[in-house]
């Protein structure tokens, strides 16, 4: 054959069956009919892989020989069965790789080059022909190997390609024939990413590796990105992009409303704007808003339109049973985080009880001691407001939740003062933050001069309590409610 043992290729096991099964796939575009068989005789594993296809025996030994002039197909530099012979026989311990159609087979074989071939001892590849003068129907390939696993791992490489009987492609959310379909792994416990399959057949995305599709396993039909390159190549980030979007935008809008709802398990869950889960929400969200959709969201789901600086106030709102999902969706009439925050700013007032009343005398009295101007306290009960906001400012009064005047006093004090200082600005506003940075300076004065009075205000809090660090308590809490 003119290949020698020396010639420095390198495939591994799954690779070299991946090339064998290539060529039974590319018949029909699917496995479904091909059939596999693995017996074991004396101590030996046979591998037998078939199908009704037919073929010349003298495409088999020539390296450029090939039939595969279609895009739908890889490969097709006329290599594959000669190199992979010889990945099997010389480094994997297989004992024979026969292929065989019609009336004829070809052995493939690793054995010493004559003397006069070569000018030092080095074995070669050799193919051996035979009439068998009884013709088959179909073809077959048929493997000899001393090592169980190595035949085992052979007749594995069938979940590289596209089959009924291919896990990957059951229980699709997105099914669109001769465009593609995929399927939702959020709920598989022991998996977390998926596989790319094009032209159905597997495909490495960014990395060398399996299992690197955030969320779901993705078949798309179109051929035109199957890498061609000797080793398959894979896909790249912005490749990838223009897979989601051909999927997208050839896929009905009916199909893609359910497969976006399918995908409800992982529409709070955090992701990156570059995973493919995320990737395929946004183009679906998109392309359903341009068609003018619009749908009545359950309420727990919010449209994260919250700025960066906002960080705690959409952990308090996922805290308080919300679920904050990209803000895309906010396109297809969800309502957003923001709306949602200011909403819960309106509140019903209850009568405050004695208890209630006594302790909003104490809080005044405590911000009296360092110069505050107090305003009166209105109070709302958070609990059946379902409310994450235990302070408000008003001009005309403060809120507080009944929540907060059950904290210990110096939490309790944190937010008054904190909601008074809203006097000159909202949370993220420079003059807010002066103003408490000022108010705190004030404080740490005043609780080293007047520290018998503010521990007298303590204990007519919770005479029961144990006695505490007020300062560090008061300014550990200074963020916390708001």
């Amino acid at each position: 054959m003119g290949i020698l043992e020396t010639y420095r290729v390198k495939w591994s096991l799954e690779k070299t069956a991946r090339d064998i099964l290539q060529n039974f796939f590319d018949h029909e575009r699917t496995l479904e009919n091909v059939n596999f068989d693995l017996t074991k005789d004396a101590g030996r594993y046979r591998v037998r892989i078939s199908n009704s296809a037919e073929y010349d025996h003298r495409m088999l030994l020539h390296i450029g020989a090939t039939d595969k002039t279609s895009g739908m197909c890889a490969g097709g530099f006329g290599e594959g069965a000669k190199i992979a012979a010889l990945i099997l026989l010389r480094d994997y311990g297989f004992e024979r790789v026969t292929y065989a159609s019609s009336d004829w087979q070809v052995r493939f074989s690793l054995c010493p080059l004559p003397e006069d071939d070569y000018p030092k001892p080095v074995r070669g590849l050799f193919a051996e022909i035979t009439n068998t003068g009884k013709k088959i129907n179909g073809n077959y390939i048929e493997l000899i190997a001393s090592s169980k696993e190595n035949a085992e791992a052979i007749l594995g490489a069938r979940n590289l390609f596209y089959s009924p009987d291919n896990p990957d492609f059951s229980n699709p959310v997105l099914d669109v024939p001769g465009t593609g379909r995929f399927k939702l792994l959020s709920t598989e416990k022991d998996q977390r990413s998926g596989n790319l399959y094009i032209a159905g057949q597997r495909t490495n995305y960014y990395e060398d590796k399996w299992q690197t599709v955030e969320d779901v396993n993705l078949w798309v039909a179109r051929s035109d990105l199957l890498p061609k390159d000797r080793d398959r190549g894979k896909i790249s980030f912005s490749e990838m992009d223009s897979l989601i979007d051909h999927l997208v935008q050839n896929s009905p809008n009916d199909k893609l409303e359910a497969a976006l709802f399918a995908m409800k398990p992982i529409w709070d869950k955090p992701m990156y704007s570059t995973q493919v889960g995320y990737k395929i929400m946004e183009k679906t969200v998109h392309r359903m808003a341009e068609s003018g959709m619009k749908y009545a969201f359950e309420n727990q789901y919010l449209a994260d339109n919250l700025p960066y600086s906002a960080m705690l106030i959409k952990e308090n709102l996922k805290s308080s049973g919300y679920k904050v999902v990209p803000p895309f969706f906010k396109q297809l009439g969800m309502k957003g985080a923001m709306e949602k925050y200011k909403e819960l700013q309106s509140h019903f007032r209850i009568e405050a009880s004695r208890l209630e009343a006594r302790r909003i005398g104490l809080l005044q009295q405590a911000a009296a001691l360092f110069g505050k101007e107090n305003k009166e306290v209105w109070v709302y009960d958070a609990e059946s407001e379902k409310n994450i906001i235990h302070g408000q400012y008003n001009n005309e009064f403060i809120w507080l939740s009944k929540q907060t005047l059950t904290y210990d006093f110096g939490k309790a004090l944190a937010t008054y003062v904190h909601e008074l200082d809203h006097k000159y600005g909202t949370d993220q506003s420079a003059e807010f933050s002066s103003a408490l940075t000022g108010s705190m300076a004030t404080i740490m004065t005043a609780m080293g001069e007047k520290k018998k009075d503010f521990a007298l205000l303590r204990r007519e809090w919770a005479p029961e309590a144990k006695s505490e660090n007020l300062f560090a308590r008061l300014f550990g809490s200074m963020h916390v409610d708001r």
